[in-house]
This record gives structure tokens, sequence and C-alpha cells, in this order.
């Protein structure tokens, strides 16, 4: 099957994550073919998981004055700061292969993928190995949250046990769609400024965080250019994908502009 491939440049987060909303409605009903793209974010953004009250798990005013934005993505899971990263989607029908059918081997299945593209820029990690899934929970959901990168789900890319990549997965009757954060720099910690936490609390949190996560910057021997890591990526995604570049049709470039402005409306 021919995959489209694209590389889109730095946008804002309404942008990317309306784009993402119309690609999995799209391949919901099958009017494009599967989809990998590589994109950055400007300015920086906070993404919050689909279940998470931006009021409740952001520090509104604090993200305004460093001019960050703050969006809803359509998939699960805490809230990311994209700063100083590469981000990927990765969106087609269940039954494009076999990993496609569940959430588990799809997971799996990209992050191997993801791996072996690192590795092509000096990375010398692994995958996660334990129990937790890629699925948290949405309990409590309330209480403010810590963010993703404080902890790292099974088959989740790490070095030395700390994360480097962060990702979740959207699944509908017909098709899933999953994206992720590779970091490159260090900026993602200040994500725990901009949240909601009891400021005596943030010291410990932000030593917790950079405890458990880590960027391609700190690990000896990473090429840490957006540009390179995009080239190693897709050529480990090429060995076993029919990749062809592709551009956004006019439609749907219109679709995304439209959910924007509808989205801040509300």
């Amino acid at each position: 099957m021919q995959w489209n491939l694209l590389l889109s440049s730095a946008k804002p987060g309404a942008w990317q994550m309306a784009l993402d909303q119309v690609l999995l409605e799209r391949m919901e009903v099958g009017s494009i073919n599967p989809i990998l793209r590589f994109y950055t974010w400007k300015p920086w953004c906070i993404t919050l998981g689909n279940f998470q009250n931006a009021v409740e798990q952001v520090d509104l005013a604090a993200a305004k004055r460093a001019g960050v934005d703050v969006v809803q993505r359509i998939t699960g899971g805490r809230a990311v700061f994209h700063a100083e990263e590469l981000t990927y989607t990765i969106c087609a029908p269940k039954n494009v292969a076999p990993w496609g059918k569940t959430l588990g081997q799809t997971y799996d299945w990209v992050s191997e993928r993801l791996l072996a593209g690192l590795q092509g820029i000096g990375f010398q990690g692994d995958l996660a190995r334990g129990a937790t899934g890629p699925v948290d929970s949405n309990s409590q959901r309330h209480l403010v949250k810590p963010p993703c990168f404080s902890s790292a789900s099974r088959a989740e890319i790490v070095w030395q046990g700390r994360k480097l990549v962060g990702s979740a997965q959207r699944r509908t009757k017909q098709a899933f769609l999953q994206h992720g954060s590779i970091v490159w720099g260090d900026a993602h910690l200040g994500l725990v400024d901009l949240l909601e936490f009891p400021p005596e609390q943030k010291p410990a949190i932000k030593a917790d965080l950079e405890a458990h996560s880590v960027s391609l910057g700190q690990i000896p021997g990473c090429d840490t250019d957006s540009n390179s890591i995009t080239e190693a990526l897709v050529q480990a995604f090429s060995a076993h994908l029919k990749l062809s570049s592709w551009k956004i049709p006019a439609d749907i470039l219109a679709e995304v502009e439209k959910r924007i402005k509808t989205s801040s409306k509300s």
C-alpha cells in the first residue's frame, strides 16, 4: 500500500492538532492513504490529553506570559510541552497490516521503527520493559497530573531508564492515529512552571521529571539536528513502508482552518 509522507513546517499547536484530527476522520472513511508525518511547533505549545481540563491543569496566565500556546489533543495521556523536539504522527486504517490490529501491536511496531531510526543518529537506548501499557488512567481527572515525561510506559524509548520519546494513540472503528515527541533539548523541563502545581511542590516535581526524562542533547554521540533526525526516521520507516512525498489537499487545509476558527470561539 502507498503511504503519504508529509514533512510539515513549524506551525502553531492549534493547526497541528486540527490537522491530526482531520487526518484521522478522513482515514476513518477511507478517503486518504495512510500518512506518516514529522513536524515542529511555533510557538512552543502545551498539549493536554483529551480528558484533561486546561483551567485545572495549566497556569494559563503564566503560559500566556511565556508566549506558550495551550491546546487539546485528540489522544489521551498527560500534558506535553512541545518545545525543543521533533514530533511524529502516523495515521492509517487498522487493516493496513497485522501490526495495526490492536493498540499494543501498533504501539510496539511504531516504537521499533522509531528506535531503529534513532540508532541511525547515534542513539544507544532501548524500549522500556514492564507491565504498564501505553494507556494512562483518567481516574481522578480533577487532580493536576504530572507531565507525560515523568514516567515511561511499556515499549516507550528510554536511555538508561529515562524516557526520550513520549507517545499517545487514538483508535476509531476503522482507523488509528499515534503521535509522539522526540526530545532533543531540555526545554520540556519548563513545563512544571506552567502547570497548576502548588509552588512549594514544583522544585521536587521538576527534579523528578529531570530524573525520569532525557533529551538527545544529553546523550553522548547523538545528533540533535532536526533535519538529521527526520532523515534517519524516514529511512527506518521506508524499510517497511512504501513512502511517497505528499502535499496536503486544499479541502483538508480548508477544514483545518475551519476547525481552528471554531475552536477559538469555544
